[in-house]
């Protein structure tokens, strides 16, 4: 991967339509979780199959459904974001807070808490 001047000034760096798959059919994608979110869970990966055009509310809803345990620790009550101790990271490229960015066949969403340390 060549590092751009986009990437570099932390501009969207990927493109919606990505990995070439045709997004008016299901959208399969992974969520990886790290942190308190891997240990509620007690897994580290989940794959998902989201319906056509998918955002990132849909993953959370999706999410919510299958462990159901990140609903109020790390998903909001009504299924539409992460909780503000929460970060989302698509691909480990952006940092998307927006439920409605759009879901790309083959994503990768990671989950990591917000928490500084060093």
């Amino acid at each position: 991967m060549v590092l751009t001047a986009e990437m570099a000034n932390g501009a969207q760096t990927r493109n919606d339509a990505s990995h070439g798959l045709p997004q008016d059919g299901p959208i399969p994608c992974t969520v990886e979780l790290y942190g308190t979110a891997r240990l509620l869970a007690k897994t580290a990966k989940v794959a998902l199959v989201l319906p056509p055009q998918a955002v990132l509310s849909s993953v959370f809803e999706a999410l919510a459904g299958q462990l159901p345990v990140l609903l109020g620790p790390v998903i909001v009550p009504d299924r539409s974001k992460l909780t503000s101790c929460y970060a989302c990271n698509i691909n480990g490229l952006d940092f998307v807070r927006d439920p409605g960015f759009k879901i790309n066949p083959g994503d990768s969403i990671i989950i990591i808490s917000n928490d500084a340390g060093g």
